[in-house]
């Protein structure tokens, strides 16, 4: 009998025992999904509104970085381009005044040197 009443007790235990590991089972489950909303690259349900902005304000900021960039570039390019443009005027009044030159019939020196002048005058 001490045998059988052993084995009741044991059996006893133990379908307690699976009670209790399927509780702690179910609350082992529960922290994985909470856990599995922590990892790197999610957002947990209660961030997702900051965490929109915050990414939002992310790319605003890239874009007006790159703005910025761009702007400055294409002003370095404009001042470069405007500095040989004038060059390009000067030289193409200069040949104009030359060939007007050539073509006076009237003192070439004289209209030579007020060519010259004109250019030191630019």
């Amino acid at each position: 009998r001490n045998r059988k009443s052993n084995c009741t007790e044991a059996q006893a235990d133990h379908t307690a025992k699976v009670a209790e590991c399927a509780a702690d089972k179910t609350a082992l489950d529960e922290k994985k999904i909470t856990c599995a909303g922590l990892k790197p690259g999610t957002v947990p349900a209660n961030c997702g509104p900051y965490h929109g902005r915050r990414q939002a304000c992310s790319s605003y900021d890239l874009c007006y970085d790159q703005a910025n960039t761009a702007r400055d570039a294409d002003a370095a390019t404009a001042a470069a381009t405007s500095t040989s443009l004038q060059a390009q005027w000067r030289s193409i009044k200069r040949i104009e005044c030359l060939l007007d030159v050539i073509m006076s019939a009237g003192d070439q020196t004289a209209d030579l040197e007020a060519c010259i002048a004109k250019r030191s005058e630019e």
